[in-house]
């Protein structure tokens, strides 16, 4: 594997886990209503939000949430997620 293959897959499997913990937080926000970080953990959160908004806001604006009931699911961390991975195939196969 090529330095820049290796430093791109690196690049994408650090985003890859900030989407994660996206989710996480996501789902504990549902969970735990009252829940509003504090201290180092509001500054990871908003990291994690500030870096992840652009492409989930791309996704959501052409991709609508699914309806189950009164609940709207929203795909675009599913798909951020899978686009990931495509292109970490990509870079490991190509480059």
């Amino acid at each position: 594997m090529s330095p820049l293959a290796f430093a791109l897959d690196l690049l994408l499997s650090i985003f890859y886990f900030i989407v994660l913990a996206r989710v996480v937080i996501g789902f504990i926000e549902f969970v735990v209503r009252d829940w509003s970080p504090r201290g180092f953990v509001a500054v990871i959160c908003e990291l994690v939000f500030s870096v992840t908004d652009p492409p989930m806001r791309f996704i959501s604006k052409y991709v609508p949430p699914v309806r189950i009931g009164a609940v709207a699911l929203d795909l675009s961390p599913l798909i951020l997620l899978l686009g990931i991975v495509f292109l970490r195939f990509l870079v490991v196969a190509f480059l």
